[in-house]
């Protein structure tokens, strides 16, 4: 003989059963309804820009004194014929003192340097060997090449995201892009060198990704994309402090005829191998004995 079910018990299943129905309805429902609504993009705020603003200052401020070894490649295109120079390099950095070692075979190939006042370019692969000396603000575009010229102290540095946000900066066109990177333009009026970058700045970790260069219509001249970020050892900073630091920077401008690809090695924020010497124009002259100086006032 079958035992009867007892009443309460199918009760209790039939309700649960109903609810099951109804919250598989409002799961398809929903679901439907994402498939069918184009997805808006996510509100932005300007207070994120503050937050960045302090994260690139306290970055600058550590990469006062900076030095690292790497590799550079510097291509060329002109008038149809490419050059290509693969280099290792040298590079320390002294808060406003400056310098580029770059050697091709073991060879002297370039050496890009600064006082802080003046900044210069040693060609020392050349025939005869040349040096140019520029005021700091002068860009030196007619007396050095255009790759020469993107290797100057300020420029480099700029595009490398190494230097703090000028507060005197005026923020523009502050928005998201399709990518969702927080872009926005910096408008300086400091003299000489470019004084209109635009920046793309990943959103989770407050990171340059791309620094644009630009001329007064606003129109691209040179931009760089920043990679491969990793924390550095700094100075007076434990490690949970370390400075993140673009161990691969790759520079461009949009004409196609300069193309500068820099590969940094082991770079610290320390300061350790850093001397006087390597920003003393008088005692470099003395070493490398140029066959040509040229001194170009402003």
């Amino acid at each position: 003989m079958k035992t009867p079910v007892p009443e309460f018990i199918i009760t209790f299943r039939s309700r649960s059963f109903g609810r099951f129905l109804l919250l598989l309805g409002s799961v398809l429902t929903g679901l439907l309804a994402a498939c069918s609504t184009p997805q808006s993009r996510p509100e932005f705020s300007p207070l994120e820009f503050e937050a960045i603003e302090t994260l690139q200052n306290s970055r600058a401020l550590a990469f006062q004194v900076l030095e690292s070894t790497g590799t550079i490649e510097l291509r060329r295109n002109e008038e149809g014929s490419t050059s290509f120079d693969s280099c290792a390099l040298d590079l320390w950095r002294d808060h406003a003192n400056f310098a580029l070692r770059l050697r091709k075979f073991g060879e002297r190939f370039l050496w890009v340097g600064s006082d802080g006042s003046d900044w210069w370019v040693f060609e020392l692969a050349s025939e005869p060997t040349r040096l140019v000396v520029l005021p700091l603000g002068v860009e030196g575009a007619l007396n050095l090449g255009a790759e020469e010229s993107l290797l100057g102290p300020r420029k480099l540095l700029q595009l490398s995201g190494l230097l703090p946000i000028d507060p005197e900066a005026r923020c523009e066109q502050l928005h998201l892009t399709e990518e969702g990177l927080i872009s926005f333009v910096l408008v300086s009026q400091v003299e000489g060198g470019w004084n209109r970058m635009r920046w793309e700045v990943d959103r989770k970790r407050l990171l340059p990704s791309r620094i644009e260069a630009l001329d007064q219509q606003g129109e691209v001249l040179y931009w760089a994309r920043l990679n491969a970020y990793e924390p550095i050892p700094a100075r007076d900073l434990p490690i949970g402090a370390w400075p993140q630091f673009a161990r691969k920077v790759f520079i461009k401008d949009l004409s196609g005829e300069v193309d500068v690809r820099i590969f940094f090695n082991n770079p610290n924020a320390r300061g350790t191998r850093i001397k006087p010497s390597l920003f003393d124009l008088q005692k470099l002259l003395a070493a490398f004995k140029p066959s040509k100086v040229e001194y170009l006032a402003e």
